[in-house]
């Protein structure tokens, strides 16, 4: 994740950003972040719900944003707020691997399947995790009204022919 964030600014800076730089970087993203989930399903450090909103959520967008594109050749922008959201998911995972330092639970319920809300100690990077879930889900509702309006201007015949 971190050398993606490198040869993303270093394209930038560099002036060297291509059309297949900008799809194909979401997509392994998508690819890294379910890998990343299922792996730490796998070790017993994330609960099996996390995993289902993250591979749900990446498949809508890899699945959307290739028919959007193939379709109707309408790509949505990536939004500042969803590299965040990656960002803080990707910092949640790199922290729920290494699994140090635990923190106290907080003790608010008894439910095995919401680590940090539990009395059982767990990674602090459970909360990046869901601070990033949080925002990732926010985006998604972005990223959803953008392709509907996005469509509508298609199938009206307002939009652009792309070029």
């Amino acid at each position: 994740a971190l050398t993606d964030c490198l040869d993303g600014q270093v394209a930038r800076r560099t002036h060297t950003v291509s059309k297949l730089g900008r799809l194909l970087d979401p997509a392994v993203d998508r690819v890294l972040m379910i890998c990343a989930v299922v792996g730490l399903l796998l070790v017993g450090r994330l609960p099996v719900w996390v995993v289902v909103v993250v591979v749900a959520r990446d498949a809508l967008m890899l699945v959307g944003g290739a028919w959007l594109l193939s379709r109707y050749h309408v790509r949505i922008p990536v939004v500042y707020a969803g590299k965040v959201a990656t960002t803080f998911l990707f910092i949640g995972m790199a922290g729920l691997i290494l699994n140090v330092p635990l923190v106290p639970g907080l003790g608010l319920c008894d439910a095995p399947w919401l680590p940090g809300f539990n009395s059982v100690s767990c990674s602090w990077a459970i909360w990046a995790v869901y601070l990033g879930l949080a925002l990732a889900l926010a985006t998604t509702v972005y990223y959803v009204a953008s392709a509907l309006r996005e469509l509508r201007k298609v199938r009206t015949g307002s939009a652009h022919e792309p070029e």
